[in-house]
């Protein structure tokens, strides 16, 4: 299994980056400015061309470099890069892989010499990293969006099913039931071992996530058999979606979503997962800013979802309990990774950590009332 819990984040220097960029990727170094972006796994750095006068897709890049896990499974790696590819060919917008000099989108980097060393693709374990430019994808991000009205809410969850849909006819040897890893809440078991105080801080959140653990196994397996498999992008949420205002608006603001980044746990798995996994960011993002009604905003997303891609009635049934289960898989792979490297803990529980005040609020209401105030436009939730 591709374990989350074993990752280590590569250790690569801005210096390096550049160097690599330089050298495999054709990007000048002194033609561009160069900061690292904030990652919960990799590290991503962004490239912006000092003199941009000339409008055009080569004066912005991001420079990734995957963790050793991912790095590993050669397979993925590619199958993410083809989803990206399939999309921005489909006409969304994505972060659009780039050819390296040798003409492969993926390089491989030895992150345990601190000089440019390319290595080779059999050579294997942990010191093996994948490294790929992007270009950038232009806009802000959703975190950023001060008020989510119902409007954007519903096209959203609309944009979220345009997505699907597309991404429903993307296939890859990469990307297959034998594929197994953390971040797919098909395999939430592997989060057992460290449902613990050790790592969540107290027995009280130890019991609160045991407990939603078991409603979820209960609850969801047996009715997965009845539900959609495709690809999805599988992580939705605050920092992953680019939104931008509308132009022609010259009085209230509006923000629309353009596209999606960060495509590092793409995997086939169930479609339920996919809006589910939305819906549970959306309401986390309007609980920690105040909205006295967050789960309202859920429902917004998933009529939107609906209206473009509808979920079966058999869907629809266990996405309570999806969303529960990736509540608690946010906070034990999350608390886990904090225990391991402080130093980022900022980022990795950066809305996350809210989910404490969030779950138990979202458990006091009942499955079955709560969809059917989503479908039906309920108001008092």
């Amino acid at each position: 299994m591709q374990s989350s819990f074993s990752l280590k984040k590569p250790n690569i220097s801005k210096d390096l980056a550049i160097d690599i960029a330089e050298k495999h990727f054709g990007l000048e170094s002194k033609l561009f400015a160069v900061k690292e972006f904030d990652s919960y796994s990799d590290k991503n750095f962004y490239f912006k061309r000092k003199s941009d006068q000339d409008q055009n897709e080569d004066n912005e890049f991001v420079l990734k470099i995957l963790n050793n896990v991912d790095s590993a499974i050669e397979g993925m790696v590619e199958a993410q890069n083809g989803a990206m590819l399939f999309l921005k060919n489909q006409g969304l917008i994505c972060p659009v892989p780039v050819l390296s000099a040798s003409g492969s989108y993926i390089i491989y980097h030895d992150c345990s010499q601190p000089e440019m060393t390319q290595v080779r693709r059999d050579k294997g374990g942990d010191k093996r990293n994948a490294v790929r430019l992007m270009r950038y994808v232009p806009g802000d991000i959703l975190k950023n969006v001060a008020v989510l009205t119902e409007d954007f809410l519903f096209n959203f969850g609309k944009y979220i099913g345009k997505l699907d849909k597309v991404l429903k006819d993307y296939s890859h040897p990469g990307l297959n039931d034998e594929v197994c890893y953390n971040w797919d809440l098909v395999h939430l078991s592997s989060i057992k071992p460290y449902i613990s105080a050790k790592y969540l801080g107290t027995k009280d959140r130890e019991n609160l996530v045991m407990n939603v653990y078991d409603q979820y196994f209960a609850t969801v397996p047996q009715v997965l058999q009845k539900c959609s498999k495709q690809v999805i992008h599988n992580d939705i949420n605050e920092f992953n979606v680019i939104v931008t205002q509308d132009t022609d608006v010259t009085t209230d603001v509006k923000w629309r979503t353009v596209g999606v980044i960060d495509f590092g746990d793409v995997c086939y798995s169930y479609r339920v997962f996919e809006i589910a996994i939305a819906m549970a960011q959306i309401i986390t993002l309007n609980y920690c800013r105040g909205d006295p009604k967050p789960l309202e905003s859920a429902g917004k997303v998933l009529k939107g979802y609906q209206s473009v891609y509808p979920l079966s009635t058999e869907e629809l049934a266990i996405i309570y309990w999806c969303i529960a289960g990736r509540y608690i898989q946010l906070l034990t792979i999350g608390s886990f990774r904090c225990s391991i490297e402080p130093e980022n803990k900022e980022y990795i529980m950066a809305t996350d950590i809210h989910i404490w005040k969030v779950l138990p609020e979202y458990l006091r209401v009942n499955p079955i009332e709560l969809l059917d105030k989503w479908m039906n436009d309920g108001t008092e939730i």
